[in-house]
């Protein structure tokens, strides 16, 4: 009978004598457990994927998600996008053979907590507005749709740069998906685009899902606000009547510059269509407006 696995924050810690590992751990999911370590010369992000065992001592089985995720990951090059620390590799973790890898500690912490606790700047909102689009662009190139962007998926390094992590649900679109026909995909929905609400296979997800994404990223950073959830009694059904209806607002009495202001909202057009085409399209007209 299958039963649920328990990783252990002391079996964790014993597995890794060579590294400092701070317990408890930093984020759990599903199938993966989050620690942070250092290794001598610096902080890191030691992710252990775990799920579920038939009998103690079993290998756990590997969540396809989590190995698509690694893969996207090895694929990428760019400042933009999280890299690996550690390669991928296995231990015993108490009673059980588990994949691990290392990711880099981002010291400006995630951009969930950053505005939580103050609000950016001018031009920190610009750094992000142009690293996040040059994160897309990477994205994009590769053919790749990261599917949930948020704020709890950026993180700023030590000199203000601003960098997309958690790969776990991207789609590459030269790969079989791993959702179903029919099957809506998984998303999180206060930074889903319209289109990923509906099941795979009615409504096509590509690269102006993440920029419908990052407008809401972005119109959060500049206001503290976001353009469509405004109340926790707010029902489902409320909700995505006015992501597909309501217009978000003028951001001027924000300060938010006509050029930013333009970018938000194409991103965040309810119609692909009426998107920006590309990331690299977006891109480009923030650049050129810029220094115009």
């Amino acid at each position: 009978m299958t039963e649920e696995y328990m990783l252990l924050d002391e079996d964790v810690v014993e597995a890794f004598p060579e590294y400092k590992i701070v317990t408890p751990a930093i984020g759990r999911g599903s199938f993966k457990a989050a620690f942070l370590a250092n290794d001598g010369s610096s902080n890191f992000v030691l992710k252990v994927l775990y799920g579920e065992a038939t009998d103690p001592g079993d290998e756990v089985i590997l969540d396809e998600r989590f190995i698509r995720e690694i893969q996207i990951m090895s694929s990428l090059n760019s400042p933009r996008i999280v890299r690996m620390h550690t390669p991928v590799d296995k231990r015993k973790i108490g009673s059980s053979e588990l994949v691990w890898y290392g990711e880099p500690h981002y010291e400006g912490g995630s951009l969930d907590g950053i505005l939580q606790n103050r609000e950016l700047s001018n031009n920190e909102i610009f750094s992000l507005a142009t690293h996040l689009l040059e994160g897309l662009v990477a994205l994009e190139s590769a053919s790749i749709v990261h599917r949930d962007i948020k704020p709890a998926n950026i993180c700023q390094t030590a000199n203000g740069d601003f960098v997309i992590l958690d790969l776990g649900i991207a789609q590459a679109l030269t790969m079989d998906p791993l959702t179903a026909t029919g099957v809506i995909s998984p998303m999180t929905n206060m930074y889903a685009a319209p289109e990923q609400f509906y099941p795979r296979g009615s409504s096509s997800v590509d690269t102006r899902t993440d920029l419908f994404a990052a407008g809401i990223v972005l119109f959060e950073a500049v206001s503290g606000k976001h353009p469509f959830y405004d109340s926790p009694q707010m029902t489902f059904d409320n909700y995505f009547n006015r992501l597909i209806n309501h217009e978000p607002g003028q951001l001027k009495e924000f300060g938010c510059e006509r050029v930013l202001q333009d970018v938000i909202d194409r991103c965040l057009a309810e119609r692909q269509n009426r998107r920006f085409r590309t990331a690299k399209q977006a891109l480009k007209y923030l650049n050129d407006s810029e220094k115009s």
